[in-house]
């Protein structure tokens, strides 16, 4: 897709910004302040949709509600949904169709102390991409969107991916680099499709190859243009973008070793280490494989009939060949000998969790535990995302599958949690059609659905900054979640803007803390600090180690 912008101009606050796009593509911009005063101004926003002065207090925890109206005001929303339709104006449907196209409504709260947890303010920023689907009760799809949204509501990105008369129903999402996520897309009901990239400044987005993929799952290769994948056979390869074809050393392979009855459905796939491993969710036999990533051979399994090893939760003990967890979605190794994941629950019809089991293959006692679960309260039997955040707490979505309660019940959630506290620091909440009268409990056939959910910021993330003498330590985070260590390269001056200290480091990979040391040529108890990562994006933190502030 290409698509045309006046993104040069700066955007001014409470003003929409539009951007058109060929082929049916259409993008809604709204203008958003600089990153470090970024909460402040979305708080003052707020404040004032709320009807509060702005020198009230400053609530722990905000809400804000989008209404379809607030979604039929973009002009370039409006109008895809019109051609859709055939009508001249999108205000002209009746909502039962108009909800087809638009939620209607949209519900987001934060708890801005729980989001912040162990690293502070600058947790608040950034934004959560995602797709969301509406199904009808036949299976077919009559809109698919990408979002991206900020935590007080701002939604900066709304792209409808649809090509002609086609919905590209997008399942599998990743971010590529600082500005673009690859995502996974098949045409109208299927679960296989293309691999795709996006820019969520502009909008535009293209097909990165004709390689037909499994749409569970994409994420972007460790070095050059290639993607890794599933693929429809129940392979997996790295795919080279350039070549439009498997990469010379990673063409398409099975799990050696593994009969082919016990390999079924990989949803999920994550290159670990340089891409030198992959760890592989065979879904429907409940199984985590991690192989390695240049033959396909085996090293382990846990989960399922072909499991190597037990799994332990609360006192209760599966060993090895049985399962805890059923149907599992986008499985992951997040560090530190831990693995998250959605447990579907698949064909149960109990509760979906979200888990973390540690496991370490190489120590003494080799079992696996379950340390951390969260009842979703819904049964989600298909799809849902489970992700470590920089503070420790988990990002996750899910969509009650099969029945819906009341008649202004949710049909697709993104939630952050506390893992201390097991509280909600954000919630995103899509309501559809009324389908379901107060009180009873309904079948659901229709409604809106997601598969994946992905937080980012526009640069890195630097935090707990200490001073002793010449010594400077602080802690840094990349700009988004990524499995294997890159560079970046911090820069400290002082008042007077003179260099006191340069170096280069490496982000930890899984958004696991970095701590950075440096020392100063000169004992400066105030300065700024300046990191960049392997994009080029940067952020700057100021501070103050004197012990009498003004």
């Amino acid at each position: 897709m290409s698509g045309y912008t006046d993104l040069d101009a700066p955007p001014r606050r409470g003003v929409h910004r539009v951007v058109g796009f060929g082929a049916g593509a259409a993008l809604l911009f709204l203008g958003f302040a600089a990153s470090r005063n970024e909460w402040h101004f979305l708080e003052e926003e707020l404040k004032e949709k709320r009807g509060m002065h702005a020198a009230a207090a400053e609530p722990t925890t905000s809400v804000v509600t989008l209404n379809s109206t607030d979604f039929t005001a973009i002009d370039a929303v409006c109008e895809h949904v019109a051609k859709m339709e055939g009508v001249g104006d999108c205000r002209d449907l009746d909502d039962d169709t108009l909800w087809r196209y638009v939620p209607r409504k949209m519900e987001l709260e934060v708890d801005r102390e729980l989001v912040e947890g162990s690293i502070g303010s600058v947790a608040l920023g950034g934004y959560v991409a995602f797709n969301m689907v509406w199904q009808d009760t036949t299976g077919d799809f009559a809109s698919s969107w990408f979002v991206v949204v900020s935590y007080a509501g701002e939604i900066k990105t709304m792209v409808p991916l649809h090509q002609g008369g086609d919905v590209w129903r997008a399942a599998g999402l990743k971010p590529w680099s600082e500005s673009e996520f690859v995502f996974a897309a098949g045409k109208n009901t299927l679960l296989k499709g293309y691999a795709f990239k996006v820019d969520w400044r502009t909008g535009a987005y293209e097909r990165l190859t004709d390689v037909e993929i499994n749409t569970h799952d994409v994420q972007k290769g460790y070095q050059g243009n290639a993607f890794w994948s599933a693929l429809p056979s129940e392979e997996f390869q790295e795919t080279c973008v350039d070549l439009g074809t498997a990469c010379p050393k990673s063409s398409a392979m099975r799990i050696s070793g593994v009969p082919r009855a016990d390999v079924q459905d990989l949803n999920h796939i994550q290159a670990l280490e340089d891409d030198a491993y992959l760890l592989i969710s065979s879904r429907m036999t409940n199984t985590l494989y991690y192989v390695h990533a240049g033959n396909g051979s085996k090293i382990w399994a846990l989960g399922g009939d072909d499991g190597d090893f037990g799994v332990g939760y609360t006192g209760d003990y599966y060993a090895p060949g049985e399962s805890y967890w059923v149907g599992q979605h986008n499985a992951e190794f997040i560090g530190k000998s831990q693995y998250a994941l959605m447990n579907n629950n698949f064909d149960t019809k109990k509760n979906s969790k979200l888990l973390i089991v540690e496991f370490a293959p190489d120590s003494d006692d080799a079992n696996a535990t379950v340390v951390w679960e969260y009842d979703t309260g819904a049964y989600s039997q298909n799809f849902g995302d489970n992700d470590r955040l920089p503070t420790g707490n988990m990002l996750a979505c899910w969509w009650p599958s099969e029945t819906i309660n009341g008649s202004d019940a949710y049909e697709a959630r993104v939630a952050e949690i506390a893992r201390d506290s097991m509280e909600t620091a954000f919630r995103l909440d899509i309501y559809g059609k009324k389908t379901c009268a107060d009180g009873e409990t309904c079948a659901r056939g229709t409604g809106w659905l997601m598969y994946s959910v992905e937080r980012f910021y526009e640069g890195p993330l630097v935090y707990d900054v200490t001073c002793d003498g010449h010594d400077v330590t602080f802690g840094v985070a990349n700009a988004f979640k990524q499995a294997s260590q890159y560079e970046g390269f911090f820069n400290i001056t002082d008042d007077k803007d003179a260099e006191l200290a340069t170096g280069r480091f490496s982000f930890a990979p899984h958004w696991r803390a970095t701590a950075v040391h440096a020392k100063l040529a000169a004992t400066s108890k105030t300065g700024t600090i300046y990191v960049e990562n392997q994009f080029g994006s940067n952020a700057t933190a100021t501070y103050d180690c004197r012990q009498d502030k003004p």
